[in-house]
C-alpha cells in the first residue's frame, strides 16, 4: 500500500521587478455617443478634387454644425472613392475649420450591363439624384431622382417609348 506521506509545497514565486500601478479610467472620460465627437457623413459631388476636402473653405457652410474633434465620414456621389476627416480645429466666429484626413480609398465604379436599344438609356446618376433616363438621339436628360434601374427601365417602357411611338405617327418626329 502506498504511503500517504505530504508532498513538500512549492516554492512561492517572487516577483522581481514591480509591476506598474495602472491608472483607471476617470468616469468623466467614458460616455455615450455624441459626447466627445459626432460622426457626420457626407456626399461629395463627384468631380470634386481630394485636395479640396482638406481645404476649410470647403467645410465653411457647415461651420456651424460642426465642432472640434468630429469625424466627417465621406462618400462620393459615384460611390467611387471613400474617405475619414477629423476636425481638429474649428472657430465659428472667425469662420475657420483645419481637418486632417484619417483615410482614404479609391474603387471601380459599378460595371452597367447591356440593355437593349430602344432610343432611352438608363445612367446612374449617382447617390444624390438617384437614376435617370438619357434620350440617345441628344443626350438630354428626362427624368432623374428614379430609385432603381429598374424603375427607370419600367418608365422607358410604358412612358418614353410609347409616346415616341406617337409621336412618330403624328409626323412629329422622324
Amino acid at each position: 500500500m502506498p504511503s500517504k506521506k505530504a508532498k513538500p509545497a512549492a516554492a512561492p514565486l517572487t516577483v522581481s521587478a514591480k509591476k506598474p500601478q495602472i491608472e483607471p479610467l476617470a468616469a468623466s472620460r467614458l460616455a455615450e455617443p455624441d459626447f466627445g465627437w459626432r460622426k457626420w457623413e457626407a456626399t461629395i459631388q463627384t468631380d470634386t478634387p481630394r485636395e479640396a476636402l482638406l481645404d476649410g473653405k470647403f467645410w465653411r457652410l457647415c461651420l456651424p454644425r460642426v465642432r472640434r474633434g468630429d469625424h466627417i465620414l465621406w462618400r462620393t456621389d459615384s460611390l467611387t472613392a471613400f474617405g475619414e476627416l477629423v476636425i481638429v480645429a474649428c472657430d465659428s466666429a472667425s469662420g475657420s475649420i483645419e481637418v486632417r484626413e484619417l483615410w482614404a480609398k479609391e474603387i471601380a465604379g459599378a460595371t452597367m450591363q447591356e440593355t437593349e436599344r430602344c432610343g432611352f438609356t438608363p445612367t446612374d446618376l449617382g447617390v444624390h439624384d438617384g437614376w435617370g433616363i438619357l434620350r440617345d438621339a441628344d443626350g438630354h436628360l428626362m427624368q432623374k431622382n428614379l430609385r432603381s434601374y429598374a424603375e427607370a427601365m419600367r418608365r422607358i417602357r410604358t412612358e418614353h417609348i410609347p409616346s415616341q411611338a406617337a409621336q412618330v405617327a403624328r409626323g412629329e418626329i422622324r
